[in-house]
């Protein structure tokens, strides 16, 4: 999977995320599992600077979020 496949299925899972839990779809555990690890391996960031702009990936924050659920 690619970052922007990552990014789709944290905003769908964001939308229903009262009904995410460690039983849901193993798609979205295995994106949101994936997702932590690139943020602990600096690989993605929550904000990042890019032409002189910050930038946060909002997708990002939903994933650490839905992960603690």
């Amino acid at each position: 999977m690619n970052i922007e496949s990552f990014e789709k299925i944290i905003n769908e899972a964001w939308e229903s995320k009262s009904q995410v839990n460690k039983d849901s779809d193993k798609k979205l555990l295995d994106t949101i599992s994936e997702t932590i690890n690139l943020l602990d391996s600096g690989k993605l960031r929550v904000a990042e600077k890019k032409n002189n702009k910050w930038l946060v990936n909002q997708w990002a924050k939903k994933a650490i979020l839905l992960s603690l659920k």
